[in-house]
């Protein structure tokens, strides 16, 4: 009965690591975003909006799943990772400029 239960919980907890998803955001501002368009695929959310941390809130990610966030350098992405770490979440990635992010996921910028 224990031996069930020890590998109930492991495969429980390995169920839930195989359910994280990963999130890529643009935070900058829709005037940058509509002249160079934002990587596909990506969510956007304004890091300089009043309402940036409810508008992220809204978006349901969990404090597990991974966070890949961008702007125009990567200044902005920095801080906002270290404000969603105060957050409590656990998975967040600064991957620099939209240019950066780009060649990094391997998707092109879309409008």
């Amino acid at each position: 009965m224990i031996r069930k239960l020890v590998l109930f919980a492991l495969l429980s907890g390995a169920m839930m690591a195989a359910e994280a998803k990963t999130f890529t955001i643009d935070i900058r501002t829709p005037a940058e975003i509509q002249e160079t368009g934002r990587v596909e695929g990506s969510l956007t959310d304004d890091f300089r909006s009043p309402d940036f941390i409810e508008k992220f809130k809204a978006m349901n990610i969990a404090k597990d799943d991974e966070v890949q966030l961008y702007c125009r350098s990567g200044a902005r992405a920095g801080r906002a990772k270290l404000m969603l770490e105060e957050m409590g979440y656990k998975n967040v990635k600064n991957l620099g400029g939209y240019e950066a992010a780009s060649k990094t996921l391997n998707r092109p910028l879309v409008k």
